[in-house]
């Protein structure tokens, strides 16, 4: 448990005063200006145990997903405008990580993850468009006049 004590000495000029705060376990001090204090004395101020700082090192973490399979799936497979959009953001993701910027890395992979979802649903509801329209609607079209007698 260490102890910091308080020294005081007066200073130049006779009006202002400081104390000197000492940590006895490694020796160091610092000045505290305008402290009241008796010239000479040392007055204990706490008695609590020095507390530790913990420095963490700034690390990339782990790399964020890019979605590039999917992307690329999506561009060949089901829906070419927004695969290739997906494919940008996720190539800028893995840029971006590499530069070390991880949250943007993690952003533009999100990105990349929601056009390519929007691309498969986009085009999911165009084939069950067409599919409706091929089965049931065009059979009920009427071309000419001589359908309608």
């Amino acid at each position: 448990m260490a102890e910091l004590t308080v020294r005081c000495h007066i200073a130049q000029d006779e009006s202002s005063s400081y104390g000197l705060l000492d940590d006895s376990t490694n020796g160091t001090s610092v000045s505290v200006p305008s402290m009241q204090c008796e010239s000479g004395r040392e007055k204990l101020i706490s008695s609590q145990p020095k507390t530790e700082t913990t420095i963490i090192a700034h690390s990339r973490g782990s790399k964020p997903p890019t979605f590039f399979p999917l992307a690329l799936l999506v561009t060949i497979f089901c829906n070419c405008p927004f695969g290739c959009i997906a494919l940008i953001f996720s190539i800028s993701s893995e840029r971006n990580y590499k530069k070390g910027e991880t949250m943007k890395a993690q952003t533009q992979g999100n990105i990349s993850k929601w056009f390519s979802i929007v691309g498969i649903a986009v085009t999911s509801v165009l084939i069950m468009f067409l599919i409706v329209y091929f089965v049931s609607i065009k059979e009920n079209i009427i071309n000419s006049q001589e359908d309608l007698t």
